[in-house]
């Protein structure tokens, strides 16, 4: 959705997105008749001389959504008038881990960046015990764009300590924000076995359930071993409310079974390389209600066409995530980004 707004702010140079918020919700907006890029900042030449002419952009929430404006502004004696706005959409990512060593800078860096090109927030997966206290440090260092999921990926169910239910219990109980991830069980892998796995997925579900949080699974050639620990779960009544089936690349068959459940499925722009053509055409076949999407940063990297962000040896950025998310509105239909930015809503309540 795009609208732009005329509005004059004669208290000082910077309109208060509080302020911008109220003469949104009044109505008091155009709809735009012209085809810009999203998110992007609309420059209009500015009639009259002795302006200076300035840029600003905020993340707002207006009526429990969240929205990203970006308007340019003159200002003259003292006023500051608003010439043109734009309102669109934020961007989330879904599953990252901007914990990891592998992008080669900074968290600062990574967020100034994806903010800059519309992404509002995102879920910072955690993998291990090892990285739950880096993952706890990024979310209370940007506590407005980052959420932490807090887990033992099922290739390290081996490095489970005891105690790990316990502490993973206290984490959670220190943050209403953090869910549960990312975990799972992995048949592709050799080792740890999914006899090793299993059972620390299986506490780590009834964990999620404990605490009524979300769950994000990793699950990979293992459906069969996914579904009993479902079943085992919902006969014990220990199954999260919602789950997310995140990078999910199963077949239809397997999500019509899991979609009967609270399952949400994720898309990674890596599922737009050619080779994974097959994996898009099953999206296209989910509930348009059910679906996410992810960069799963730094790995997964999305075709060339998709990097927007380069990093060494092909890692993966998680602001990739705007160019990702055109291309996949493209193959899935207009207004396709609308309804995921709603699913989010409805699955992180955000």
């Amino acid at each position: 959705m795009q609208r732009f707004l005329d509005c004059v702010d004669t208290r000082d140079g910077r309109l208060d997105p509080a302020q911008f918020a109220t003469v949104l919700t009044t109505g008091n907006f155009l709809e735009n008749p012209l085809d810009h890029e999203k998110f992007g900042c609309v420059r209009e030449e500015l009639r009259g001389g002795g302006y200076t002419e300035s840029g600003y952009e905020a993340s707002v929430g207006i009526a429990g959504r969240s929205f990203k404006i970006c308007f340019h502004y003159a200002v003259k004696t003292g006023d500051s008038f608003l010439k043109v706005a734009y309102l669109g959409e934020v961007l989330f990512d879904s599953h990252n881990h901007l914990q990891s060593a592998s992008f080669g800078i900074g968290p600062e860096q990574l967020v100034t960046e994806m903010r800059g090109v519309g992404v509002g927030g995102c879920v910072v997966n955690a993998t291990s015990e090892s990285d739950w206290q880096a993952v706890r440090g990024l979310a209370e260092r940007f506590p407005d764009f980052i959420r932490p999921a807090y887990g033992i990926h099922p290739w390290f169910a081996h490095t489970a300590k005891a105690g790990w239910e316990d502490r993973l219990r206290e984490l959670l109980g220190t943050d209403a924000r953090a869910t549960v991830g990312e975990v799972g069980v992995d048949g592709w892998v050799a080792s740890p076995s999914l006899e090793i796995q299993k059972p620390i997925f299986s506490a780590q579900v009834r964990i999620a359930a404990e605490f009524g949080r979300n769950m994000t699974v990793h699950c990979l050639k293992a459906w069969e071993p996914l579904f009993e620990v479902i079943d085992d779960a919902e006969d014990a009544g220990n199954w999260p409310q919602k789950v997310l089936m995140h990078s999910f690349g199963g077949s239809i068959e397997i999500a019509e079974r899991l979609a009967k459940g609270e399952m949400w499925f994720s898309f990674s722009g890596y599922f737009l390389q050619p080779r994974k053509h097959k994996v898009l055409e099953m999206f296209k076949q989910l509930p348009r209600d059910r679906v996410l999407i992810e960069t799963d940063a730094p790995e997964m990297g999305p075709p060339d066409g998709c990097i927007e962000f380069p990093l060494e040896d092909e890692h993966n950025h998680p602001g990739n995530l705007r160019a990702i998310a055109k291309v996949f509105e493209s193959k899935m239909g207009a207004g396709m980004l609308d309804q995921v930015a709603e699913n989010g809503r409805n699955f992180w309540g955000a």
